[in-house]
């Protein structure tokens, strides 16, 4: 799409940008169903492995399959309970102070904005880590218990109590790793896109 977006005329910009929103549209589903049907295969395929057992890639997969759709109603509860109640908290919080500071037009408003902003972020990025420090085990009790999606969601809580710095150690080091290994993939993959016809 790029490279014929340089190669095109000046309105090939606004169906490149069409076919992106429909790719979204088809891609963001899918995602979330392999994000969630992975993450439960792999839990299953860690507990088979502390015992002993020897696990393949299908047999994993298929054991996860009946409950599916289970795993994807919880991993979209656990995106919206620890992104999501925040980052709408900051959209309408952001869009009141702004529309305050337009209305009354005095000249100290943008620094009352920016500062409470500021802290506002501070304060959900804080909620953020907690709960995901207090929720992040309920996805593999709901595999391996094969719980609720309410039972699983308590149970975490409650036995990530007294763990949770630990918990949120392996969370950071877990999401350097994952960052990096992104990079060894994304990187070559912008080196070819650049070196395709029509980037100069």
């Amino acid at each position: 799409l790029f490279a014929w977006l340089g190669t095109s005329t000046p309105t090939s910009g606004t169906v490149v940008g069409w076919i992106a929103g429909l790719l979204a549209l088809i891609v963001f589903p899918l995602l979330i169903a392999a994000q969630s049907l992975t993450g439960a295969a792999l839990c299953h395929a860690a507990n088979g492995l502390v015992y002993g057992e020897k696990i393949t890639i299908r047999d994993a997969f298929r054991a996860v399959w009946p409950r599916g759709w289970r795993y994807v109603g919880l991993y979209l509860l656990l995106l919206l309970i620890i992104f999501g109640v925040p980052f709408t908290a900051w959209s309408i919080f952001f869009s009141v102070l702004t529309a305050v500071a337009v209305a009354t037009g005095q000249g100290g408003a943008g620094v009352l904005v920016g500062s409470l902003t500021f802290l506002l972020f501070l304060g959900l990025s804080v909620y953020a880590f907690w709960m995901l420090t207090r929720l992040c085990l309920a996805f593999p009790i709901a595999v391996l218990e094969q719980a609720p999606v309410t039972v699983s969601l308590k149970r975490a809580a409650s036995l990530s109590l007294g763990t949770r710095w630990r918990v949120l150690v392996l969370l950071l080091l877990g999401a350097v790793l994952s960052w990096v290994a992104s990079l060894l993939v994304t990187v070559p993959l912008f080196i070819a896109a650049a070196l395709l016809p029509g980037q100069e």
